[in-house]
Parts: structure tokens; sequence; C-alpha cells
């Protein structure tokens, strides 16, 4: 009986699992229409810059370098961040917190901040981005004190803010972040992890000034550094010129730290120019030239699933790896499971066909069960088979739970069809009893024990 409680709590999960998902694009959508905002609000302000008026936007802020103005200290004619947030009006909103933040003294933001954490919640868009503008200009013009600041911060909120003000650093003098990284006592790299991302930053800053100055530089830091700047060095510059990055990544003498940078190179190269990134993946040898070939199949999934099971389709047969079936199936069954589904039906039994197959169909049935059912009924029996049936008896007992339980009797593995039969008729049973009495009536099923109303189960 244990085994049907886990089927039931997997079951639940991915009720939850459903529910995380909506509120993730949820909150992306939220952000798009955020910098969208952003984009129209840079509009706005260079116009009302141009035709004389603040340069915030904001009434009664006050433009950098004017003795004169509403507020003390420039801040705006609004009192406090809490004031503004209050606004109704998102685009006023943000022009104020935008003339907030220009009209603050360098001795201001801390108070700022502090103000600002306790008037809007960590996650808020417009929160991160207002506290991203303070730290910003806390790091171009008074980095020592920004940094004395964050050190004495908690773990958690110190490391983030001192990210953000090195970038901020970096960006216009990276040779003195660099020299600040390696002070000795800078108590922030003594902070788990810090070393590593604080010399990312550095590199991901200098690389779009200068990019051989600042792989020169990473290739010289010492170990605990060394990764994460190089991996900033090739992350930013991938984006601009894949080629370059991969000469630089090739040229690299330590074995572990190029293979593990070559997968990284070839996933982000596939995701804009796949067929030049597997052009490059299969000039290298070995288990650097597999490495890149897998993860340019990843990157090209996640932009043109179809072009990436074509290319598959023509390796032969010895190249072929199952880890590239089920990485390519998956990311197409979330957008076309029809066809992924197809292409799945059309590869030899193995494991990349079976550990993907389930997926493909448990998102085809959310969009298309009867087809999705169709199709199934249609393929052979084996580990492919039981694992599609598995996945659209879970997508339809809310739904059709006769359906459900009706394919988890269909599963060949004696040991999963029982579990899934045992776990469906308890949830079934606490649900609608007497459906669930009727079809186990019907089928000689005797139902199990220990079942109540609501789907709960008795744990005894």
């Amino acid at each position: 009986m244990k085994n049907s409680q886990v089927l039931v709590a997997c079951a639940s999960a991915l009720v939850a699992a459903g529910g995380l998902i909506a509120f993730q694009y949820n909150q992306n959508m939220k952000l798009r229409t955020e910098a969208k905002s952003l984009r129209e609000l840079k509009v706005v302000a260079a116009g009302m810059s141009a035709n004389g008026s603040s340069s915030s936007g904001v009434p009664g802020a006050k433009k950098s370098g004017d003795s004169t103005g509403e507020a003390s200290g420039g801040t705006s004619a609004y009192g406090s961040i809490k004031e503004i947030l209050a606004q109704r009006d998102p685009m006023g909103r943000m022009r104020a917190l935008l003339g907030f933040v220009e009209g603050l003294s360098v001795d201001q933001i801390a108070g700022a901040l502090e103000e600002l954490r306790t008037s809007a919640p960590d996650w808020d868009p417009e929160a991160k981005f207002v506290a991203h503008m303070l730290l910003t200009r806390w790091g171009k013009e008074d980095p020592a004190g920004a940094f004395a600041a964050v050190e004495k911060m908690d773990a958690k909120r110190g490391g983030g803010d001192a990210l953000t003000i090195l970038a901020s650093v970096a960006a216009t003098d990276p040779r003195r972040a660099a020299e600040w990284l390696n002070d000795p006592d800078n108590a922030l790299r003594e902070r788990p992890k810090m070393d590593y991302l604080l010399a990312g930053t550095i590199a991901k800053e200098w690389v779009r000034q200068d990019p051989n100055a600042a792989w020169e530089w990473a290739q010289g830091l010492p170990e605990e550094q060394r990764g994460g700047a190089l991996r900033g060095v090739l992350d930013s510059l991938v984006s601009t010129d894949p080629g370059q990055a991969a000469e630089m990544v090739r040229s690299l003498d330590d074995d572990k730290m190029r293979h593990g940078l070559v997968g990284d190179i070839a996933e982000s190269w596939a995701k804009r120019t796949p067929d030049l990134a597997m052009e490059w993946a299969q000039s290298l040898e070995g288990a650097e030239r597999n490495r890149a070939v897998e993860e340019t199949l990843d990157g090209w999934a996640q932009s043109a699933p179809k072009e990436a099971a074509a290319f598959i389709d023509q390796l032969p047969e010895n190249e072929r790896t199952d880890r590239q079936i089920a990485q390519v199936a998956r990311e197409w069954g979330r957008r076309d499971p029809a066809d992924a589904a197809a292409w799945l039906g059309a590869q030899p039994e193995g494991e990349g066909k079976a550990a993907s197959i389930g997926e493909v169909i448990y998102q085809w049935t959310a969009r298309d069960p009867e087809a999705a059912s169709t199709w199934l009924g249609d393929q052979p029996p084996g580990e492919s088979y039981d694992n599609g049936a598995q996945a659209l008896a879970k997508a339809t007992f809310e739904s059709d739970p006769t359906s459900a339980v009706a394919w988890a009797a269909s599963i060949g593995n004696e040991e999963r069809r029982t579990d899934m039969i045992d776990g469906g008729l308890r949830w079934w049973n606490g649900r609608d009893p007497e459906a669930a009495q009727a079809w186990a009536k019907e089928n000689g099923i005797t139902l199990p024990a220990g079942e109540t109303r609501g789907g709960d189960r008795d744990e005894k």
C-alpha cells in the first residue's frame, strides 16, 4: 500500500508543479510589462530633458547640480519611497522613483535602500530596479563606502549587493575592481563561493571593453577565482562573438575546466546559430566533442526542436545517444507534443525514447487527450508504452477517472500496473465512491482498504 501512497503523492506534486508553472508564467509576463514601461520611460525622460524640464520627470525633483528643489536633498516632491509606491499610476510611479534616485546625495543612498526594503517585498520588480540603480550609483561614486556598508550586511543580502556595486565599478574601471577583489582586507571574499562570483562579475564587465585583456587577467587568477572569471568572459563573449569564445576555450591548459566550458559555449551558441555551433562541436575530439555535440543539441532543441531532431536522424547509429533523443523530444513535446510523439514513435526502443515519452504524452494529453490516447493505443508494448500509459493515466484522473484506471490497467509491467491501479482506485473511491465501486465490481477488482471521502487516506 505504501507504493500506492507514493503514486498519489506524485499526482499531488504534479498538480502543485502545475500551479508553480502558472505562477512563474504570470511573473514573467509582469516583468516583460515592466521592461516595456522602462523603455517608454527613457523616451519620455529624454523629451522632458530636451524641453528643459526636470531630468527625472518628477514635479519638484532637483536636477543634478541644481541648488533648488522642493524636497531636502533634492529627492523630489515626495517625502518617501513609500509615498511614491502608493501612487496609482504605474508610469508616474516609475518616473517618481527615477527622480528620487537621481536627486539623492551619495550619503543618502544607504538610508534610501533601507527604506526601500521596508516599503516593498524583495521580489517586487520596481523595488529590484530601484535597488539596482541605487547600488550602481553608490558603486560608481563611492565604491569604498559602498563596499564597507555591504560587508556589514547579512550574507544573503550583502553578497547580492556587492555584485551590483562591483559591476558598477568594473564597468568604468575594471582594473580598479580587480585590485579591490584581491585586497587582503576584503572581508567579502571570506563568504562561501564569493570569490568565484566576484571574479565572474568583473570579467563580465571587462570583456565588453577589452576581451583579450579580460581573458589574460582571468587566466592568471588563483584557482578559487579563475573558474568564475573564465566563465564570466566566455558567457558574455559567446553572445557577441562565439567564434572568439570558442578559440579562447580551446587554448586552456586545464582539461577539466575546458571540458565544462566547451559545453557551456556549445549550448549558448546553438540557441543563436545552431549550424555553426554544431560545425564547431564536431571539429573537436574525444570527450569534448561528445559533450559539445550534446550541449549543442540541447540549445538547438530549445530554439528549433524539429531541426534538431532532423539532425539526429541523419547521424550514424553509432553516434546517436539516448540523451540526445530524450533532450530533443522533451523540448519538442512542450511546443508540439503530437509531432514530438510521432518522431519518438519512429525511434528504436531504448532508454532515451522510454525516458521522454511519458513527458510528451502528458503534455499532449493536456491539449488533446483523445489524439494522445489514439496514438498511444497504436504503439507496441514495452517500457515506452508503459511510461506513456502511466503519464496518460495521471493526466486524466481528474477529468476521467474511468479512462485513467483503464490506462493504468494496460501497463505491461506487473508491479507498476498494480501500483497505478491501487493508487488510482484509492483516489477515485475517495472522490466518487459509487462510480469507483461500480467499476471495481464490473472488472472483478477488490477496492483497496483505508480510503475516505475527499481522496484522503487512512495511514494506519
